[in-house]
């Protein structure tokens, strides 16, 4: 406070004035400052305690440096942190830090902690990487060729096309020379191909399928592949199963496939495979089951060995059968004595175990019904249903005839 104003005046009058003014002058409560304590301190705490120019005297709140929100990319406590760079364009909440306009390279907004998938970049991965890029693969926020170009060459802008007879990845590869002009395909390296086929015997003839010669009047061997041969009349390849110059020869032993290049597999038995096919003919090594020099699956085995117990299953059933015949068929002793009430004669057990036995075969043996016969057993006539014509039980009356 300057002195010339106290000048002129008494101690006394200087004491009242300075008196005057504690009293007059009244504090701001907690977390205000200003005049008239109407500005409001950012600081950290329930109750943040500022100076009377807003300077915390503790923390800032989160989000806050002085009487200052954090800046662009800040946020929290007295903003020192920055803002991730999944966040697009580096802004997030001053506060809580998640990003607030989005992502960039990441795909879940507002935490953006996932990647963009393969193939995409941008924010919220909404950009697909160009096909200059090798492979479609670019870097997830700033979409550039991070594995370098195809057809172009200059990674990782890739803007730059591969000059003539160059192909390929960074364009580092070179043409073919058979290339018409040895100009190719950028990417692929593909070409419409310039052949010789006078001084080339790789090249085909430039007669029509399956001819050659002077005046294409010569046919290629049937064995060529697709019939192509070159001016001389030799097979460029041949058809599987054959070698030689004109494919004249099949194949030797153990080999196989187109020009007879691939070896029978080291499975089959004595190595010994279909010259087209490469599948083995003697069947596998170590396998029991070769007959004819024919492979047989391992299926058919199981099936022949379930047929031969399905077939002795039936023997067994239809001798068991005949043989409870022949039993209920034997003549039983005469008496004619009345049988006692309540006694079954032994005779009818046997009619009506062969009626239970016809019944459960009736659907499907005899769908019709039959017209009941009439047999006579000790001076008492019994009704039992006939056997139907043609049926299984047919067989089974010849085979008690027989037992008889």
């Amino acid at each position: 406070m300057n002195s010339d104003i106290y000048m002129g005046l008494s101690s006394r009058q200087i004491f009242l004035f300075l008196f005057c003014v504690l009293v007059t002058t009244k504090a701001c409560t907690s977390g205000w400052f200003g005049s008239k304590c109407q500005f409001m301190c950012y600081c950290s705490g329930a109750n943040g305690i500022c100076d009377d120019t807003g300077r915390c005297l503790t923390k800032c709140d989160n989000g806050w440096f002085g009487q200052s929100s954090c800046q662009s990319g800040q946020w929290g406590l007295n903003c020192t942190n920055q803002c991730s760079i999944s966040c697009y364009d580096g802004s997030c909440d001053r506060i809580i830090g998640q990003c607030d306009k989005g992502c960039n390279g990441f795909i879940n907004p507002p935490f953006c902690n996932t990647e963009c998938g393969i193939n995409t970049w941008g924010p919220n991965c909404q950009f697909y990487c160009r096909t200059n890029c090798y492979n479609m693969s670019c870097n997830k926020v700033t979409g550039v060729c991070n594995s370098g170009c195809i057809g172009y060459m200059d990674p990782p802008n890739c803007i730059v096309e591969c000059t003539l007879g160059k192909w390929g990845r960074n364009c580092v590869n070179n043409c073919s020379r058979n290339c018409k002009g040895q100009s190719c395909d950028r990417v692929t390296g593909h070409c419409d191909y310039v052949c010789d086929s006078a001084s080339d015997l790789s090249c085909p003839s430039d007669c029509p399928a399956g001819f050659h010669g002077a005046n294409c009047s010569l046919l290629c061997s049937s064995n060529c592949k697709d019939k192509v041969c070159n001016t001389l009349g030799y097979c460029l390849l041949c058809k599987a199963g054959y070698t030689g110059l004109y494919c004249e020869n099949d194949c030797p032993t153990r080999q196989w496939g187109m020009n007879c290049s691939t070896a029978c597999s080291d499975e089959c038995f004595n190595k010994s495979c279909d010259k087209t096919s490469g599948v083995c003919i003697q069947g596998q090594a170590g396998d029991t089951t070769e007959s004819s020099g024919l492979t047989f699956p391992a299926g058919v085995g199981v099936g022949v060995a379930v047929g031969a117990v399905v077939v002795v299953l039936i023997v067994v059933v239809v001798s068991v059968v005949c043989r409870r015949r022949r039993k209920q068929q034997q003549p039983q002793p005469q008496s004619h004595e009345e049988p006692k009430r309540g006694t079954r004669l032994h005779a009818y057990d046997g009619v009506k175990k062969i009626n239970e036995y016809s019944h459960s075969y009736e659907e499907t043996f005899a769908p019709d019904k039959f017209k009941p016969d009439e047999v006579k057993t000790d001076n008492k006539t019994v009704k039992t249903s006939q056997d139907p014509p043609n049926s299984i039980y047919d067989n089974i009356e010849e085979c008690t005839s027989l037992g008889e």
